[in-house]
C-alpha cells in the first residue's frame, strides 16, 4: 500500500486482543523478519522484538491513518496468547494524495463597513486532509512581506504583494468533518483596514484560495445627523404653514363667493323686487 494512506485490519476474535507489530525491511518479500515467537514489549526503540501497538481499547480492528515507511512490517491479532491472524504488510513510497483543499467562499459581514465598527470574513474550505489556513491582505510594495508567487496566487493585474493578517488559530477555525470555517475578525476598523483579503488554504495535497474586497466609509456622527434633521425640519415648517395659508383661504373664498350667490337669488326672488324692463 502507498504511504500517506489508511490501514485497516480486521482479527476474527473480539475478546482480549491485543495487536503486536514488528518492523521489517522494506525489500523484506518472503519475510525476512526473524524472531517471530510472541516475545513483546512497550519500548518502541528496540527493533528486535515485538511491539503492542498502542489503542484505547482491545479491538478486533487495527486503523492506522496517514502511514509511514516506518510501518512496513509483520502485524500479529493475539488473543489468549494464540496468533489468531498475521498481515505482512509493506508500506511504498510513492504517497497516497488526497484531491487539494477547495476553498468555497470568502464573503464579509456586510458589503461596507463604517469606521470603528467591526468586520468578520468567513472563509469556507472542503479539504480531505487538515489544511492549514492563513489569512493575507494586499498591500503596498513598501511594506511587501510575501510575494505573490510563493504561494500561486493571482490576483487580477495587482503589482502589489501580500501582508500576512493573521495565522488563524483553533478559536478562529470550525471544522465539521471535512468541511472547515475560518473566520477574520477586525475589531474597532480603520480607513486602513479596506482593501483586498485573501483566504488560502494549504495542505500537502495542495493549496486553494480567494479573496474578496471589503469597502470602509466614515460613520456619520451624531451632530452631522442632527444638522441634517434640523436642517430638514427647518425646510418642512414654512412649506407646512404655506400649505395651510393657501387652503385655508381657498376655502374662505369659496364660502364668501357662496354667500354672495345666495343673497342675490333671495333679492331677486323676493316679493317686492320689480324687474325693469328697457
Amino acid at each position: 500500500m502507498k504511504a500517506g494512506s489508511t490501514l485497516n485490519l480486521h482479527c476474527n476474535k473480539a475478546d482480549n486482543v491485543v495487536w503486536l507489530f514488528k518492523a521489517c525491511e522494506v525489500d523484506y518479500d518472503g519475510t525476512h523478519c526473524d524472531n517471530t515467537n510472541l516475545e513483546h514489549t512497550r519500548n518502541a526503540e528496540n527493533t528486535n522484538v515485538w511491539k503492542v501497538l498502542h489503542l484505547n481499547d482491545a479491538k478486533k480492528i487495527l486503523k492506522l491513518e496517514n502511514v509511514t515507511l516506518e510501518q512496513s512490517g509483520i502485524y500479529r491479532c493475539v488473543s489468549r496468547n494464540i496468533v489468531r491472524k498475521q498481515f505482512i504488510v509493506k508500506i511504498d513510497a510513492v504517497l497516497f494524495k488526497w484531491p487539494p483543499p477547495k476553498v468555497i467562499s470568502v464573503k464579509p459581514n456586510s458589503d461596507v463597513i463604517h469606521v470603528h465598527s467591526h468586520l468578520t470574513i468567513n472563509c469556507r474550505i472542503v479539504s480531505r486532509s487538515p489544511p492549514k489556513i492563513l489569512w493575507f491582505k494586499v498591500c503596498w510594495i513598501d511594506k511587501c512581506e510575501i510575494d505573490f508567487r510563493v504561494y500561486g496566487i493571482e490576483i487580477g493585474d495587482n503589482n502589489n504583494c501580500l501582508c500576512l493578517t493573521t495565522e488563524t488559530n483553533n478559536n478562529n477555525t470550525y471544522n465539521w468533518d471535512n468541511f472547515y470555517i475560518s473566520k477574520l475578525h477586525v475589531f474597532n476598523v480603520q480607513i486602513s483596514d479596506g482593501g483586498t483579503y485573501v483566504c488560502s488554504a494549504l495542505s500537502s495535497d495542495g493549496k486553494d484560495y480567494k479573496n474578496v474586497t471589503v469597502e470602509v466609509k466614515e460613520a456619520t456622527s451624531d451632530s452631522e445627523n442632527i444638522s441634517h434633521y434640523s436642517y430638514l425640519i427647518l425646510l418642512i415648517i414654512p412649506l407646512i404653514l404655506i400649505s395651510f395659508y393657501i387652503v385655508t383661504h381657498m376655502c374662505f373664498t369659496r364660502k364668501k363667493k357662496k354667500r354672495d350667490v345666495s343673497k342675490r337669488l333671495q333679492h331677486l326672488l323676493s316679493p317686492g323686487h320689480v324687474i325693469s324692463h328697457k
